[in-house]
Order: structure tokens, then C-alpha cells, then sequence
């Protein structure tokens, strides 16, 4: 345990900030292949930590209200507060970095999509670590999850936590990040720029660029991650899905959804990416619509409003009511 805990002090996490369906498995992929980083496809580890002292949003067994309230009350009671809790966050984190880290790493990359929702709480708890904002055009995001997740189906109703709340979520960790610990970068600068993308971002981790970063990216199928991406592209980098969201957006309903989806992000949110809405919204006007999937889209887009609003509705009246001994 000692030589884990001096493994733990020689680490420092990489966090890749970004929505699913934005190249962060791309990325990773890229920065796995330097001897002195190291990764795990999808480790999910720290979501749990910080939701524990969210009161809303959060359903189980346990009663999670309850344990909102202990925890809470818990830090309270501790010397330095929530600095007392984020520092034994920090803590079994590096543990565990170095644990599935080779001898020789000096980072460790930790690349969870859903980190979008809690991104602040880990700029706060890791002041050492790096942090990589990778930025997909929205739109080309939700075509994605719609191509990768539904085989072409509307699904997005399953995804909006991620494109809302998260997305909202990592715009407002960017503003609050202190930028000599961040850089940003674009995937469509990423797939078309590769090497001086890649030199960039060497220079911003402060090692040396490798060759192979580019061409020779290890192939690791698991669980979590872009399996897709991984099947379809082994180990070279493409650019062919740049454009290819405008083909998704195929009738007048995806076309109407999208446009009202620019619109929610705002142009502000556009430019934190580093995209133009209006450049976008004129590619969205140019795209021709038929009648293809219109129905069953229509149809697909009404229950996704019936599961998300009534029957969670419903569910957390059920829960309340069984954590107030209603039943």
C-alpha cells in the first residue's frame, strides 16, 4: 500500500471534459499511446462521490434524500468543510490511478462523458490536474447519438441529459476553469488537423510529441466507449463524420427539432465552443428533407415527451410518499 500511495503522488489525471459522441474515445486512443500516459476506457468513478450531496435527480433503494442530508451534515462537522471531503476524493482517486497505471506514467487520463454533469466539482477537488474541453458541433453530437445508439431511429429522448444539462454543464465549467490548467480543442479540428492538434496538446501536457500518436492508436474494445468508432476506424484517424450529420437530419420534424435545439444552446454557448451559430443554422437551412422515418419520428418524439415528463412524474411522487411512510 506504501508503494501505492508513492505511485499516487507521481500522478497527475487528465480529465477530458466533452458530450458522448465527441471523439473524447478518439482522443484518449491518441494520448494512450505515450509511454509516460495512462488510461482506462471508461472509469465512471467519481460520479457517485459528488451526486451523494445532490438532494434532487437521484432515485435508490437507500433513500438518497436521506443520505443528501447526512453527508452534508457529516462535512459540516469537519474541519476545512467540502475541502476536507474533496481532498479524500482526490485521494482514493490517485490511489486508484496509480493502481491502473504502468511504472513509467505520469498521467493518468480519466474520460467519462457524464463527468459533464459534475465537471465543476472536479475542477475544484483536482486544482493539479490537466483539464481537455473537447468540442463537437452539437448538432453533429445528436446525429451521432442518433446513427451510433439507434440505428438511425429518433432516440434523442434517451440522451437529454447530455445534450441539455450537460452541455450547459461543461460551458459553465469552461468559464470557471483557471487556464493555465485547460486548453480546448475542436474534434473537427482534431480528425482534420491531426499532428499539430496533437503537438498542441503535447506541449500543453508538457511531453514529448510521439509520431505514432497519430497512425498506430491501440485498439481496446470495452464496455463503455466508442466501440463504433473503434471497429470502424481500428487505428487511424478520419475525418469522414465531420459533415455526415446533415445526411441524419432527413424530414421536417428532425430538421424542426434542430433548429429549436440551436436555438436553447444560444449563441453564446456556440461561441464558448468555438462554432457560429449562424454558420450552423445556414448549414441546417441547405439540408433537403423528405418524408423518410416521419412517421414513426412523430411518434417516437411524442413518447419521448410521455416517458420523460409523466412517468417520472409519477415515480418520484411514488418514492416520496414510500420515504414518508405513505404506504
Amino acid at each position: 500500500m506504501d508503494k501505492v500511495r508513492n505511485k499516487a503522488n507521481g500522478i497527475r489525471p487528465i480529465f477530458i471534459f466533452s458530450l458522448p459522441r465527441s471523439g473524447s474515445t478518439l482522443l484518449q486512443r491518441i494520448l494512450s499511446v505515450h509511454p509516460l500516459v495512462a488510461s482506462t476506457p471508461e472509469p465512471w468513478l467519481l460520479l457517485p462521490f459528488f451526486y451523494a450531496l445532490r438532494k434532487e435527480d437521484v432515485y435508490a433503494e437507500y433513500m438518497h434524500q436521506g443520505v443528501a442530508h447526512g453527508v452534508r451534515d457529516f462535512i459540516d462537522r469537519l474541519p476545512d468543510g467540502i475541502h476536507d471531503y474533496h481532498d479524500a476524493i482526490q485521494g482514493m482517486a490517485m490511489q486508484l490511478y496509480a493502481c491502473a497505471s504502468d511504472p513509467n506514467a505520469v498521467y493518468f487520463i480519466d474520460k467519462t462523458p457524464r463527468y459533464s454533469l459534475i465537471a465543476n466539482e472536479i475542477i475544484q477537488a483536482f486544482p493539479d490536474a490537466k483539464f481537455i474541453f473537447l468540442w463537437r458541433n452539437p448538432l453533429a453530437v445528436a446525429a451521432s447519438m442518433i446513427e451510433s445508439w439507434g440505428d438511425g431511429r429518433w432516440n434523442l429522448y434517451d440522451y437529454y441529459i447530455d445534450l441539455f444539462p450537460g452541455l450547459e454543464g461543461l460551458c459553465d465549467a469552461y468559464q470557471c476553469c483557471p487556464a493555465k490548467s485547460m486548453m480546448s480543442l475542436k474534434y473537427e479540428d482534431l480528425v482534420q488537423n491531426t499532428v499539430q492538434e496533437i503537438q498542441q496538446i503535447c506541449a500543453f501536457l508538457e511531453i514529448e510529441f510521439i509520431e505514432s500518436m497519430a497512425s498506430d492508436l491501440p485498439v481496446e474494445i470495452a464496455q463503455l466507449g466508442d466501440v463504433s468508432g473503434i471497429m470502424k476506424y481500428r487505428n487511424t484517424v478520419s475525418d469522414k463524420s465531420c459533415d455526415k450529420w446533415m445526411d441524419t437530419v432527413c424530414n421536417l420534424a428532425r430538421k424542426i427539432w434542430f433548429r429549436r435545439y440551436c436555438s436553447q444552446i444560444g449563441q453564446n454557448r456556440f461561441e464558448i465552443m468555438g462554432y457560429q451559430e449562424s454558420v450552423i443554422l445556414e448549414q441546417l437551412r441547405e439540408v433537403h428533407t423528405s418524408k423518410k422515418f416521419l412517421f414513426l419520428d412523430s411518434v417516437r418524439m411524442l413518447w419521448g415527451w410521455i416517458v420523460r415528463f409523466v412517468p417520472m412524474r409519477l415515480f418520484k411522487e411514488s418514492l416520496n410518499k414510500a420515504q414518508q411512510g405513505g404506504w
